[in-house]
């Protein structure tokens, strides 16, 4: 994995977290809602890149270099420990990078406060270790 992409990824995870919790205080701003999603997309779009690069580092190869594959390859391989938090993510991400509808941005707001950010810490650790 390239060394600035994952230092973005530990950078794009504490801006996340800035996003949330000023969400925190004040659910109601949308602004900062949208801060949250934001935020959110581009740390999930470095993490899957990076989760890629990973798995090339310690197997040599992935399935194919898209999201839902390299999910699945990092779990049957055991570096996630489940595979559907990641594809939730990956349907969030696409519905607010395609459609935009503020019922459905707040859901994913708090979805993101509430589970994603928890998966893309564990994935931080991952590669820590």
């Amino acid at each position: 994995m390239t060394q600035t992409r994952f230092e973005d990824f530990f950078k794009a995870i504490k801006r996340l977290e800035e996003s949330i919790k000023e969400f925190g205080k004040n659910t109601n701003n949308d602004f900062v809602r949208d801060s949250v999603i934001q935020r959110f997309e581009f740390t999930f779009e470095l993490g899957w890149k990076c989760l890629a690069d990973f798995l090339i580092e310690k197997s040599g190869s992935i399935p194919a270099k898209a999201p839902r594959p390299v999910f699945m390859f990092a779990w049957q391989a055991g570096y996630l420990k489940e595979e559907t938090p990641w594809n939730i993510m990956l349907e969030d991400r696409n519905m607010m990078s395609h459609t935009y509808k503020e019922d459905v941005a707040t859901v994913i707001a708090q979805r993101v406060c509430k589970d994603h950010i928890k998966a893309l810490k564990n994935l931080s650790d991952l590669f820590q270790q």
